[in-house]
C-alpha cells in the first residue's frame, strides 16, 4: 500500500473510497502484528528510510498554551 501511495497520492485516493483504505489499513496493520520479527525487522527498516527521505509525516501532541 506505501509503494501505491508513493507512486501517486492523487490517484490512489481518487482509485479508493474511504472505506477501502480504512480496511486496507487494518489488514496490513494486524498482519504487521502477526508477522515474524525479521519481516517486522525489515518493516521497520523501510519505514526508517522513509522518515530519513522525509516522505513520512509525523505527528506529536502539542503542549498546552502553544500557539496553532
Amino acid at each position: 500500500m506505501l509503494k501505491k501511495i508513493e507512486e501517486n497520492l492523487n490517484a490512489f485516493f481518487n482509485a479508493k473510497n474511504i472505506d477501502d483504505i480504512l480496511y486496507i489499513l487494518c489488514l496490513d496493520f494486524y498482519k504487521y502484528l502477526y508477522s515474524s520479527n525479521l519481516d517486522k525487522d525489515k518493516i521497520d527498516i523501510y519505514y526508517e528510510n522513509m522518515k530519513k527521505r522525509g516522505k513520512v509525516k509525523l505527528f506529536s501532541n502539542k503542549k498546552r498554551g502553544s500557539n496553532p
